[in-house]
């Protein structure tokens, strides 16, 4: 909930400055769509007794642009999306347990826009900071301590088709993302059990379809 009200707040803020800056080529995406995370999982069990595996879940966000040539523009998102995991008991459909974490991403990159006639293709690779909120367990009695933010660095690409809404710069948009993270963000949280352990990278591939504005096209 955290990342979902920052970045809400992010959004808000640079919004205003890009509706009163339009000359300058200012322009912003919202997006949600459907994610895979992939993870690692140590298991503890014999095999076949139970599979643990992270089902298809959202992910949503803004990415806030600035035109710098004809083709080019700084790209700034600010995502958040869940990472879930799923045991599957062989034989036991009531043990069946599904288990989520949200984690937060804000990334900087370039994109390349290939423009045609009412639409357009574009590319973007960019890089980043994940982020997830946990809370540290301390003692022996394994206690709650204090609020912690993992941090890890990701590393993502993305190719999308943008259709342009009428005559208007305003667009609606499709793609697809693939992001890479180097650092475990699963740090003492309740992705764990006695049975397996999980390692989540911040690693997931996406699909997305949002709306775009092109305040620098406002009288």
């Amino acid at each position: 909930m955290k990342f979902k009200f920052t970045i809400l707040t992010l959004a808000i803020v640079l919004i205003t400055v890009f509706s009163t800056k339009a000359q300058i080529g200012f322009g912003a995406e919202f997006y949600g769509g459907l994610q895979y995370s992939f993870i690692e999982v140590d298991n503890s069990l014999p095999d076949g007794i139970l599979t643990v595996r992270s089902p298809v879940d959202f992910h949503a966000g803004v990415t806030f642009l600035t035109k710098i040539h004809t083709n080019w523009q700084v790209a700034l998102q600010g995502e958040f999306y869940r990472m879930a995991v799923r045991e599957n008991w062989t034989g036991n459909i009531g043990q069946n347990i599904t288990r989520g974490d949200e984690y937060g991403i804000y990334s900087l990159g370039m994109r390349y826009n290939i423009e045609k006639e009412g639409y357009a293709f574009y590319l973007q690779p960019s890089f980043g900071l994940a982020l997830n909120s946990y809370t540290e367990r301390t003692g022996s009695q394994q206690s709650l301590g204090e609020q912690q933010i993992a941090l890890g660095p990701v590393v993502r690409a993305e190719v999308g088709l943008k259709n342009y809404y009428k005559d208007s710069k305003n667009y609606f948009f499709w793609g697809l993302r693939y992001q890479y993270g180097f650092e475990n963000l699963n740090k003492e949280n309740f992705l764990d059990t006695g049975n397996y352990a999980v390692r989540s990278y911040g690693t997931y591939a996406g699909a997305f379809i949002g709306f775009g504005f092109d305040f620098s096209k406002r009288n």
